[in-house]
């Protein structure tokens, strides 16, 4: 199924009047529309899909774009015309003393200029496009997993701290109750003894559920916010200026 929807998209990226954002777009709505897949699995088939047709259309442009490189005895041959003097060069560059001592430079007070000689060291080749663009969409390949991971954890922590708000809830509300009903009978119970007393230590038991759920809510929701942050700053990596913060829930 892949390698069909690497073939329908692979034109559009081999079309060369279109950029990264555009081609991206064009392909996930193919693939969407070709595709049966729905939720994470519709997801990870368009990020394999245009991630394949991004390296098989860059690897073709490489392949046509490099020009083959010169033989050795062209090479020999190129650097020795290029030693020749120049009868026509009137601005030559400094010419050096042919003395049995150490070499020095001689001033030429014709030379219009002058030509410092080229370095023996040798120049570093620059990096490929195709190595450049692989580093790159690996990297990006990478936070899209953290963002993934990430996005489990505050789902987890979204569906935990809804839970324990309302179980915190229900714990006020079961000690209030038995509260007020010892209180505010007609006459009131003794709180010291018999119902009133059991009444009294179900509304203490309730009350402390209640204080640890809420210390327990308190952490859960800082966690919730350094994760959400986190996963903004991973998603601005991908697309920049485009994170934001969300209600908590």
């Amino acid at each position: 199924m892949a390698d069909e929807l690497v073939e329908l998209c692979l034109p559009i990226y081999r079309d060369i009047s279109l950029d990264d954002d555009d081609k991206f777009e064009k392909s996930e709505a193919l693939v969407r529309e070709s595709s049966t897949l729905k939720g994470d699995a519709l997801n990870d088939m368009i990020m394999r899909v245009c991630h394949q047709c991004r390296e098989t259309a860059e690897a073709e442009k490489s392949s046509r774009a490099q020009p083959l490189a010169p033989s050795r005895p062209a090479i020999v041959a190129q650097t020795a015309e290029s030693s020749k003097p120049n009868p026509l060069n009137t601005t030559a560059a400094p010419a050096l003393a042919s003395t049995s001592g150490p070499r020095r430079f001689t001033f030429n007070p014709h030379a219009s200029a002058f030509t410092p000689p080229a370095p023996s060291f040798p120049v570093p080749a620059p990096i490929p496009a195709g190595v450049q663009r692989a580093n790159y969409d690996w990297r990006r390949e990478q936070v899209n997993q953290t963002i993934t991971r990430l996005d489990v954890r505050i789902k987890q922590l979204s569906d935990g701290i809804k839970s324990d708000d309302a179980r915190m809830k229900e714990f006020e509300r079961q000690a209030h109750e038995n509260v007020t009903r010892v209180y505010g009978s007609s006459p009131p119970m003794d709180a010291r003894t018999g119902d009133g007393r059991k009444l009294m230590l179900h509304a203490d038991w309730a009350e402390n559920q209640a204080q640890q759920l809420k210390a327990g809510l308190a952490k859960k929701r800082q966690e919730w916010v350094r994760l959400r942050t986190e996963r903004d700053e991973r998603y601005m990596d991908l697309f920049p200026g485009e994170g934001e913060m969300g209600p908590m829930g």
